[in-house]
């Protein structure tokens, strides 16, 4: 393999490891934030779904881009945007300004979301889900060591010393990552990137033709409210059921670890991983209405941690298999799944937040039925895939 190649993989690596502890710290510094800020009902979830909003604008622009802009340019500078947003959000002395930030915040975190994924695919066409895997995988190691460290800081110094610390860590590894990045990508052979066609009307229709395209959409649609689901309202849940945060934040990293290893390790089983994402949902979401059904503190922990040891590969996945059949437009696919995933995680934390004025737990069963939701568009797109991995 080109050495370039596995220095710059590595570096993309890192930083998608540091973007996981931005991406992150909302979650964790949820509880104090609606404390401080005198939140209830749905407002609970504005922060999430200004995230999720400011997300969809470069997913709009992403297949505009396609074939015109450096990936790799975009990936820098959204990088250090994340930095200088998390920033803000630590200034912020009104909710306004807390939200401002969460729309930028939004912005950048998509913009890296999105490039890194098809770069990714760009770098390793036929091989896309091994190394999908990698980078989710490393997210999810990144997510495991935010509540860790953030717990501490912010029984320390509180909320605001969490953003610090986190525009400051990533601030870092973005420039870390930049100068790696810059100083090999000439010589890391990057396969199919540049012949990438810019986007037409005729591509888009041929695309959103394909019932197989909008099935795996549709399962990605309901993935993504799966996860921000219970990532985003897992904290508060045990929090307010229990009036247990500290395990509240066990179960994050329990979800982040089981998640983590299952991506890193789940395409190296001898499974056909678009067979085993459609089963993991599937488990995913069973276990996870028992978890809750059964009111246990201690059994919600163990449930977080098999959810994400089930359901960890499904993102990774659901993205190699939009580019299958695409590999001239990958950002026109990775944009299109983000983009729709973005509204899903916009439109979940509203809703599960307006349910809690009715019942938290009733609340919480949304990522359940999320999950068994993308378990069955998964699999009604697994029945065409044979004819095109054949036509490819």
């Amino acid at each position: 393999m080109n050495k370039h190649r596995t220095i710059l993989t590595w570096s993309i690596l890192f930083l998608i490891f540091g973007y996981a502890m931005s991406f992150n710290i909302i979650n964790v510094c949820m509880v104090p934030l609606v404390q401080h800020f005198s939140l209830t009902g749905a407002s609970q979830g504005l922060m999430s779904s200004m995230i999720n909003l400011g997300s969809m604008l470069p997913l709009f622009l992403a297949p505009l881009f396609q074939g015109r802009v450096d990936k790799l340019w975009l990936i820098i500078v959204s990088s250090f945007l994340q930095a200088l947003m998390i920033l803000l959000g630590g200034l912020s002395g009104s909710f306004s300004m807390l939200l401002t930030s969460c729309l930028l915040l939004g912005i950048a975190y998509s913009t890296t979301d999105t490039y890194v994924n098809s770069y990714m695919v760009d770098l390793y066409p036929r091989d896309s889900a091994k190394y999908l895997g990698l980078v989710h995988g490393f997210f999810g190691i990144g997510g495991l060591i935010v509540p860790i460290l953030l717990n501490h800081v912010l029984a320390w110094g509180g909320w605001r010393s969490a953003y610090y610390i986190g525009a400051l860590l990533f601030g870092l590894i973005a420039l870390i990552f930049s100068v790696i990045a810059l100083s090999v990508r000439k010589k890391a052979d990057v396969p199919t990137a540049a012949l990438e066609q810019p986007i037409s009307r005729a591509m888009l229709g041929s695309y959103f033709k394909s019932s197989r395209n909008i099935l795996l959409l549709l399962a990605g649609i309901c993935f993504a409210a799966a996860q921000i689901g219970l990532v985003n309202w897992i904290v508060h849940y045990m929090s307010v059921r229990f009036e247990d945060a500290a395990l509240g934040s066990v179960c994050l990293s329990l979800y982040w670890i089981t998640t983590a290893f299952s991506r890193i390790f789940g395409p190296r089983l001898p499974f056909p991983a678009h067979k085993a994402q459609a089963v993991g949902a599937l488990v995913s979401g069973i276990l996870l209405m028992v978890g809750i059904a059964r009111g246990s503190a201690m059994g919600m922990a163990v449930t977080c941690g098999l959810f994400g040891l089930f359901s960890g590969p499904c993102l990774p996945v659901l993205v190699g298999e939009a580019a299958l059949g695409n590999a001239d437009r990958t950002s026109l696919t990775t944009a299109v799944m983000m983009l729709l995933m973005s509204l899903s995680r916009m439109v979940t934390p509203l809703a599960m937040g307006s349910l809690t004025n009715v019942s938290l737990v009733a609340a919480m069963f949304v990522p359940a039925v999320a999950a068994i939701l993308s378990a069955l568009f998964s699999a009604l797109a697994n029945r065409g895939r044979d004819a095109l991995v054949q036509k490819a």
